[in-house]
């Protein structure tokens, strides 16, 4: 609609269509690139909490699905970046301690060590790459939020 709207109402106010078409084409790709961050963002997040199932579906106790970090709503681009390294640390050190403190705590001997190391494998390389998905839904928030700053508050409101 702003693509032509936005220029009829410069024209019928001074007759400039041009300046209506820049800044018609302007609100539009405003539009365009908001809601592009927020439809990445929240593919993203379903991909991250879809692959957070798969790891534990079969420990739902080891881990809390009411994840405080998916709640927290970056107020700069900054802290969306700090958030993302928050998530993707996070995940790395939780493969790191199922692929080496693990089976270590558990070997009875050296067959022992290694089958829990196999069955440690899926979560070791699931771990890091939900991080990566978590760290770059954070981002994409931050990046939304500098873009439409009324979003973040409307969702901070409704959550309230």
């Amino acid at each position: 609609a702003d693509l032509v709207l936005v220029p009829i109402k410069q024209y019928k106010r001074n007759g400039k269509i041009l300046c209506g078409i820049r800044k018609g084409t302007a609100r539009c790709m405003g539009r365009v690139l908001a809601e592009t961050l927020d439809t990445s963002y929240k593919l993203a997040r379903f991909l991250s909490r879809t692959l957070d199932d798969i790891a534990f579906n079969d420990e739902p106790d080891k881990y809390c699905r009411l994840n405080p970090h998916y709640d927290l709503q970056p107020g700069s681009i900054f802290e969306s970046f700090e958030q993302a390294y928050s998530s993707l640390s996070r995940e790395m050190m939780t493969a790191a301690h199922a692929i080496i403190a693990i089976p270590y705590e558990e070997q009875e001997d050296i067959g022992g060590y290694a089958k829990t190391v196999v069955r440690a494998l899926p979560i070791a390389v699931l771990r890091p790459v939900i991080g990566a998905t978590e760290a770059v839904s954070f981002a994409l928030l931050g990046f939304r939020n500098a873009v439409q700053p009324n979003k973040k508050k409307e969702e901070e409101s409704q959550w309230l």
